[in-house]
């Protein structure tokens, strides 16, 4: 019989190298990346979710410490009441000593990622990531006003809404630090705004904005028509991103959405695509009801791939980068975003058609009405919806809507 624990050797664990998570029993597992550092993960299931705590990297904790460390949290686990070992391990300072701040944003994700959307989530790890280069390995006690500067103001003339974000989260980070204990809770926050940094900073609003580039919706027509060309000649990812970019177009859905579909969102014989309340901005489910040219799309990729996802980027498990959408725009010629094909679907069905509004708000996945209103209105209003997307398919691709019923504003 297979032993169920201390499944793994010191020697097995050096000689691993293989990406991927190998069990050693008692919810403990090795984690080795895809850059090939390994580290260990103690795996549990806490109210109906899985989390995983780090134990840390397999050269600073060796096998049988990870065992001990996994075994606490077995027995914590076990207790009356059951403790939480996240929250337990997280709020016990590590032998006194000050985290960095990468290793302050490790533990501030790791807290927060409960409530985010998957996708939201690992934006805020790109944002604390990259741009915070120069304090990631700064105390996070030692992070001043002046470091804080100089992470975000280069990024303030340029992308305005990103460096607003990026400092919201870095003093989230910073209040996480202040509340487990590691930063005096007598020191301000440098990355607080009202009566600190916006004396530093010119306001948002100030700097010139502008919404998302959108083509006209006479334009789209003419636009679908070259891609489906360009989508002759590509290949590879561009193939792919291609017939994304197009049922995108088709569904009136954003970006992450379309190219992180799976096939198992399918319903070819409802000809619907649910996407999942985690997947969604709103955090709510949304059907989508698939018109004779999104079909054939989807009829058009699946034969290109056997990944579990509709849009597969260039390794089989992982969505097309949203970056090729830009780059494909770039190579027509187009200086509009995917985003904006939402509004060109959004001012077509109010200048052409008599659809209610409500109906194109729903197809966008917006919320329509307060919250009451929400609460008692919870049907899809999926063929009305179906009725309007059939009819925008035929108006950008030229094909007959089905049963030939198109809802056009009288003369």
């Amino acid at each position: 019989m297979a032993r169920l624990v201390n499944r793994l050797t010191p020697l097995r664990v050096k000689a691993l190298t293989a990406p991927g998570r190998y069990a050693d029993g008692g919810r403990l597992y090795l984690i080795v990346s895809e850059t090939g550092s390994k580290s260990w993960a103690f795996m549990y299931r806490w109210h109906g979710r899985t989390r995983e705590a780090g134990l840390g990297a397999v050269a600073d904790v060796s096998l049988k410490a990870a065992r001990a460390e996994a075994e606490k949290g077995g027995k914590l686990l076990t207790s009356k009441p059951p403790i939480d070992p996240l929250t337990e391990w997280r709020g016990r300072p590590k032998s006194g000593r000050i985290p960095t701040f990468a290793e302050a944003a490790a533990i501030y994700l790791e807290g927060k990622a409960l409530g985010w959307r998957a996708d939201y989530g690992r934006q805020m790890a790109a944002l604390l990531t990259k741009p915070c280069e120069t304090i990631a390995r700064l105390p996070v006690n030692e992070i001043d006003t002046a470091d804080v500067l100089k992470v975000i103001k280069a990024v303030w003339a340029k992308t305005p809404d990103t460096a607003g974000r990026l400092r919201v989260q870095i003093e989230g980070v910073l209040n996480s630090a202040r509340a487990l204990g590691y930063i005096n809770s007598d020191c301000a926050n440098p990355a607080r705004w009202r009566g600190h940094l916006e004396s530093l900073l010119p306001k948002r609003k100030t700097i010139a904005r502008s919404n998302f580039a959108a083509l006209p919706y006479a334009q789209v027509p003419a636009f679908v028509a070259e891609l489906r060309d360009a989508r002759r000649d590509a290949d590879g990812v561009f193939h792919v991103v291609a017939y994304a970019l197009e049922f995108l177009i088709l569904t009136g859905a954003r970006a992450g959405e379309a190219l992180g579909a799976r096939w198992s969102e399918i319903d070819l014989e409802a000809r619907t695509w649910t996407l999942p309340a985690a997947r969604t901005k709103a955090q709510r489910e949304h059907i989508v009801p698939l018109s004779a040219p999104a079909l054939a799309i989807l009829e058009g990729v699946r034969a290109l791939s056997s990944s579990p996802l509709v849009f597969p980027g260039a390794r089989k498990y992982a969505p097309a980068s949203s970056k090729n959408f830009e780059r494909l725009l770039q190579r027509l010629g187009q200086p509009v975003t995917t985003h904006g094909f939402r509004s060109s679907f959004r001012d077509w069905a109010g200048d052409e058609t008599e659809f209610a509004r409500e109906i194109a708000e729903a197809a966008l996945s917006h919320a329509v009405g307060d919250e009451t209103e929400r609460r008692y209105r919870r049907g899809h209003a999926l063929e009305r919806r179906r009725a309007l997307m059939d009819a925008w398919a035929a108006y950008v691709t030229g094909a007959p809507p089905r049963d030939n019923v198109v809802e056009l504003r009288r003369a």
